[in-house]
């Protein structure tokens, strides 16, 4: 084994160290990791897997930015979570043994180091403290998942409330498009719900074109009804009979008229 590939493998061998996902593996079990995992690079909006793809291995992200997302019934892509460095993918779908529960694309140019589901199930199985980290880092998910879904329902109630105003002032909040760890889990909701709810613009949009059209055809309604109105009381009884009675008294009157001296 020459020099540059010790150096390799030991650099890939702090670099785990310093995830808090194997911080708590002895050296032996960290080396032997080493020798398993396989590294893939990503571009910007690169792909890592998709939504519904069948889990077979989990991901450490090294450097890079990803976004965790799903679609909606439209095919629009809704943003549920960024990650960075130090974060493991995917590790969700090989414990369940369930296809991948959303997809996950490059924000930036990224690294990870890939870990098979055969090889990562063999570490998980002889490591106890393994299994710890993976209940903290599903326990971290789970309240950034309750805090998303509360900011979901709350602004679901605004919109069937008709308060249009709300979302569009947490849609238009100001920030960096990656959303890091610093940021509390209420911002981060608020930025990616954001992508979501901008359809509330268009919402508005067609509810004030809708009122429009009302109002004009109301106009049109109100136009014909008091023609139709007209129309009625004209060929009433009431209306013939004061017709009649109305002529009756202006020939009368045209009458006395001629019958009074010159």
């Amino acid at each position: 084994m020459g020099q540059e590939e010790i150096e390799e493998i030991e650099a890939i061998a702090q670099s785990l160290k310093q995830f808090d996902f194997f911080k708590n593996l002895p050296d032996e079990a960290i080396y032997d990791l080493v020798d398993k995992v396989e590294h893939v690079t990503l571009k910007k909006d690169d792909v890592l897997f998709k939504k519904g793809e069948k889990g077979d291995a989990l991901y450490i992200l090294q450097e890079g930015w990803v976004k965790l997302v799903i679609e909606d019934r439209d095919g629009s892509e809704i943003v549920i979570n960024q990650v960075g460095p130090g974060n493991v993918i995917g590790e969700m779908a090989l414990i369940e043994d369930r296809p991948r529960s959303a997809g996950v694309i490059a924000l930036n140019d990224a690294k990870f180091l890939k870990l098979t589901e055969e090889e990562f199930m063999d570490v998980f199985m002889s490591q106890p403290l393994l299994g710890l980290e993976v209940s903290r880092t599903i326990a971290n998910r789970l309240r950034f998942t309750t805090t998303y879904i509360e900011n979901a329902i709350e602004w679901s109630k605004q919109i069937a409330a008709g308060n249009y105003e709300f979302v569009e002032e947490q849609t238009n909040i100001e920030g960096a498009t990656i959303m890091g760890p610093s940021r509390s889990d209420q911002e981060r909701a608020r930025r990616f719900l954001g992508t979501f709810f901008s359809m509330v613009k268009d919402i508005k949009a067609r509810e004030e074109s809708l009122k429009e059209e009302l109002t004009k055809l109301r106009v049109v309604i109100d136009h014909q009804k008091r023609k139709e109105d007209v129309s009625e009381l004209a060929s009433s009884e009431f209306f013939r009979s004061l017709k009649e009675s109305s002529e009756v008294k202006r020939k009368e009157k045209e009458s006395k008229e001629k019958k009074k001296p010159e």
